[in-house]
């Protein structure tokens, strides 16, 4: 064989190896290019499911910030939920596009898209709503501020009290000292020996090493209710609260109380300090906080104190001292005397002259605004003073007024007030004891409402008057928590304000004898 057709041999082989290499090429870069051609594209539609999706985590953040600020919870969660509800038709979007199969390049960077988009929608949100002072003193601009329950046995909102007379458009701010707890020795913490009550009111879990001396009960200050206990560990007394309420007081600190003139005691330090006196065998809980000031009215200087709770200061609830004797004295107490004025009265006299008043959310300032003509002057109710006189509607919807010049018991009540309902059979009892004493019951509710709680066994005769839709009455009498309980001679001179029953009793003789 010639040396060139072996040649010629091995060209063709070789350009037929080349060729098939190629042929394979083709076919590979053909498939490439079928499956380019088979893949989606984000087309106008994929823009209106982006924008749908958006839109619809929108109207979720507005529903769901709306529902926890209503309920005291973290607005954050709103804006998770608001998140993966505009997550969700993307991925669906995604998952459909890509045929559930989301394998290439192109799908990882469509998800990456879609996860930051989410994440900078996330972001915005939670950055809108972590405005606390906003959210929590003002709420959102689609949702008032909710008031918190009052302090003390049961909320009783008063109405809207519009001043009458324009005011002036001038007004006096006067600003106030840090905040600093009252000085009085404020409300007995009831405690029980553990042998005595080992439940107290939904078991709280307890640390296994107490004294045989441990006592336990609950806290009850503004918008807390927990377990407690006070224990001497080590030759030391130690009080221990349900600080994080998981109803276990064993994972909560211990925290020793230090000797002072008279006892023992603890202060606890935050936006709700609280004070524990120990005056042996009795123990004492200080929440009430108090910022101070001073006015400027003219070339005088009046002493005033804003009393607040929980670090608020402006709920209808809240109350206001103004030195008005100029004895450099406020007198707040349990009994609000002449100088004590709550943040729902919005109006006050001083001297020749009237003012509407508001607080500072945060207590920080006092604004008073001069009004053009002077208001009446409204009731003490001290010891000695009149009973404001008042008509309201029975449960049959007869008029019924007040005074009647007869021996009279006030009770302002409360359909929603558990203490309220206690009290109807002591004085069921009351009434039949002393034909000659009349006794109001005033509810704040309607008359469906107290009919099933006012039982027909009560006293039907006439010392003993059911009155309902009497919320004006409580607004008259201050009744900011019920039940509260006024004696009224037959002269209509208050012989005991917003006092117990016990005391009652023991004064209604004289009470009697007048009438």
């Amino acid at each position: 064989m010639r040396i060139g057709d072996v040649f010629a041999r091995r060209t063709d082989g070789l350009s037929l190896l080349a060729m098939r290499a190629l042929v394979d090429r083709v076919r590979v870069t053909d498939d490439n290019r079928g499956r380019a051609a088979a893949r989606p594209r984000v087309t106008i539609p994929a823009v209106f499911v982006w924008l749908a999706a958006v839109l619809l985590g929108a109207a979720t953040f507005v529903v769901a910030s709306s529902v926890a600020l209503a309920h005291a919870a973290p607005t954050w969660l709103a804006a998770a939920l608001a998140a993966i509800v505009t997550l969700l038709p993307l991925a669906w979007h995604l998952s459909a596009e890509r045929g559930h199969r989301p394998r290439t390049g192109g799908a990882r960077r469509y998800a990456a898209r879609l996860f930051a988009v989410t994440l900078v929608v996330f972001s915005a949100l939670f950055t809108f709503t972590d405005v606390r002072g906003a959210t929590r003193q003002h709420g959102l601009w689609w949702l008032p501020r909710a008031e918190p329950p009052p302090p003390s046995a049961t909320p009783v909102s008063p109405p809207t009290v519009e001043p009458a007379g324009s005011a002036a458009p001038a007004g006096i701010v006067a600003r106030t000292n840090p905040p600093e707890l009252d000085h009085a020795d404020g409300a007995p913490l009831n405690l029980l020996p553990i042998s005595r009550d080992p439940t107290i009111n939904g078991a709280p879990i307890l640390p296994t090493d107490l004294s045989q001396n441990a006592r336990v009960g609950r806290l009850n200050v503004p918008r807390t209710d927990t377990a407690c206990l006070l224990d001497v560990v080590g030759g030391r007394t130690v009080f221990i609260r349900d600080e994080n309420n998981n109803n276990d007081l064993r994972d909560d600190p211990r925290r020793p109380l230090a000797r002072r003139e008279g006892g023992l005691e603890l202060v606890i330090p935050g936006e709700s300090p609280l004070r524990i006196r120990l005056r042996e065998p009795l123990a004492f809980v200080q929440h009430r906080i108090v910022r101070h000031g001073e006015l400027a009215l003219g070339d005088e200087r009046l002493a005033f104190a804003l009393v607040g709770s929980d670090g608020e200061y402006s709920y209808s609830f809240h109350r206001v001292a103004i030195d008005l004797d100029r004895d450099g004295a406020l007198a707040i107490g349990p009994d609000d005397g002449p100088e004590v004025f709550y943040v729902s009265e919005k109006t006050v006299n001083i001297a020749d002259r009237s003012y509407t008043f508001t607080v500072d959310p945060a207590g920080d300032s006092l604004t008073l605004t001069p009004l053009d003509r002077r208001l009446p002057d409204r009731p003490t109710l001290l010891t000695g003073s009149i009973a404001p006189a008042f008509t309201a509607r029975d449960l049959s919807g007869g008029s019924v007024q007040f005074p009647r010049g007869r021996p009279a018991l006030l009770d302002l009540w409360s359909d929603t007030c558990h203490y309220c309902k206690e009290s109807v059979p002591e004085l069921t009892a009351l009434a039949a004891e002393h034909p000659g004493l009349d006794i109001y019951i005033v509810s704040s509710g309607d008359a469906d409402s107290a009919r099933p709680l006012l039982p027909a066994s009560m006293p039907t005769n006439t010392n003993i008057i059911k009155l309902a839709d009497a919320r004006a009455v409580h607004d008259l009498y201050r009744a900011h928590a019920v039940p509260r309980y006024y004696l009224v001679d037959a002269r209509g001179e208050l012989l005991c304000s917003n006092c117990g029953l016990g005391h009652i009793r023991d004064i209604l003789p004289r009470a009697l004898a007048d009438g």
